[in-house]
């Protein structure tokens, strides 16, 4: 499993449902969901691309276990918490519960990317490719 390409095709597609969303928004002129907008763009799209390049530039940690970790906890994170982030936004508390269980799996994710991190700190980044 390459956590770097999948980091990057999750960004992509997080980044294509955020955008569609907000495009819809504006048609609409209803602004209720822009923190789920918000939230695909940045902890959807930008975060996982900085994962994807930080794992593809350390390839001795991306092939640990906590790296798939990372992966996985930053994945069900981020659909768990916008979907129930847009469920709440409509007005449905009991929705409140998977948007915590969403926020503390992404949280435990970047807990994990840090100490990846610190791992990999000292250590020589992979050589560039030759183009």
């Amino acid at each position: 499993m390459n956590v770097s390409n999948w980091f990057f095709r999750f960004g992509v597609l997080a980044v294509l449902v955020g955008m569609c969303l907000g495009m819809w928004m504006g048609k609409e002129e209803n602004f209720t969901l822009a923190p789920v907008h918000a939230h695909l763009n940045l902890v959807g799209f930008v975060l996982p691309f900085l994962f994807g390049f930080f794992y593809r530039s350390f390839p001795s940690v991306a092939g640990g276990l906590s790296a798939k970790a990372h992966l996985l906890l930053s994945l069900l994170g981020v659909v768990s918490m916008t979907g129930a982030l847009a469920v709440f936004l409509q007005g449905d508390k009991s929705a409140v519960p998977v948007m915590l269980g969403g926020e503390l799996a992404t949280a435990l994710g970047m807990l994990i990317f840090a100490v990846n991190v610190w791992r990999a700190v000292g250590q020589s980044p992979a050589p560039a490719a030759a183009e």
